[in-house]
């Protein structure tokens, strides 16, 4: 026959084998600790570097497209445009000008009632 297992355990810890379980699982959780504080300050270090890099593109991107603003200005000036066209062989416009009105739109309100 089998021998008979007890319904609970008979073996008592004692309050050494409570605190070297206590320490042990105290310095595991230490180390993990400052591993993910240093994971976690690498990835932040990293962020901010990316972060300046970008902030200082951005301002580069900002001075580009100012000046490129300011030339389009220069360029699409009247005057300049008058220049350009008589260097191109354009001749000053001597006739008047004529336009055309849109034709008068109808709405549903000046639609008389029958």
């Amino acid at each position: 026959m089998y021998p008979k297992l007890p319904m609970y355990s008979t073996k008592r810890f004692n309050s050494d084998d409570i605190l070297k379980l206590g320490f042990k699982l105290s310095v595991v959780a230490l180390v993990l600790s400052i591993l993910s504080q240093m994971f976690f300050a690498n990835k932040l270090a990293v962020k901010s570097s990316e972060l300046t890099e970008l902030n200082d593109r951005k301002v580069v991107l900002e001075k580009d497209l100012a000046k490129l603003e300011f030339d389009n200005s220069v360029l699409s000036s009247l005057m300049n445009i008058e220049q350009r066209a008589l260097q191109l062989g354009f001749v000053p416009m001597t006739g008047t000008i004529l336009a055309i009105r849109p034709a008068p739109t109808v709405s549903a309100v000046n639609i008389p009632s029958l």
